[in-house]
């Protein structure tokens, strides 16, 4: 268990680095009221108001929840806030669990592929065979995904240019 300590409008390790499936207590060591609620992800906890020695316990999970794709947060990352003073302000990081020790087996060795014979000229051979071709693909960024801005607003230009055309049409046909 990992310990924060709520001071009087400040969270005492205001950036906390746990591991999955850690539990932290809050204590209000501070001598007004206080609360601790997640803004990011959006009411993952809340304490009911806690009094001055009054404390608040909370155990992450063992996966950070799925990221909305508006969310401006850093990934794995927990924010609060005190609802009372929003001003304080504190946030858990999940880091890299510890993983046990994994035995690595060796590779098999590999097998030199036969020599190739050639059949002597004059005589009817086969066609040669072609090595493999790879296709190598473009290196992609993690975490980006659906439509490009320059492709949406290139649509959007030509939907406002098939709209015009169309009015104009009409209005041409019409006279």
């Amino acid at each position: 268990m990992t310990t924060v300590s709520i001071r009087d409008f400040y969270f005492e390790t205001s950036q906390l680095i746990i591991e999955p499936g850690t539990t932290v207590r809050w204590v209000n060591e501070g001598t007004t009221q206080h609360t601790v609620f997640a803004t990011s992800p959006a009411g993952a906890f809340l304490s009911e108001t806690l009094n001055p020695g009054e404390s608040f316990t909370h155990t992450f999970p063992q996966r950070f929840p799925r990221r909305s794709p508006d969310s401006t947060v850093q990934p794995e990352t927990y924010q609060y806030i005190c609802k009372i003073h929003p001003e304080m302000k504190g946030r858990v990081i999940f880091s890299e669990p510890q993983r046990e020790a994994t035995t690595v087996r060796p590779a098999p060795p590999v097998q030199p592929a036969p020599p190739v014979q050639l059949a002597p000229p004059n005589q009817h051979s086969l066609p040669e065979e072609q090595p493999p071709t790879t296709v190598q693909q473009a290196p992609t960024v993690p975490g980006t995904g659906g439509i490009s801005p320059i492709l949406l607003m290139i649509g959007l230009l030509l939907v406002l240019l098939g709209v015009g055309l169309l009015g104009w049409a009409i209005k041409r046909r019409s006279s």
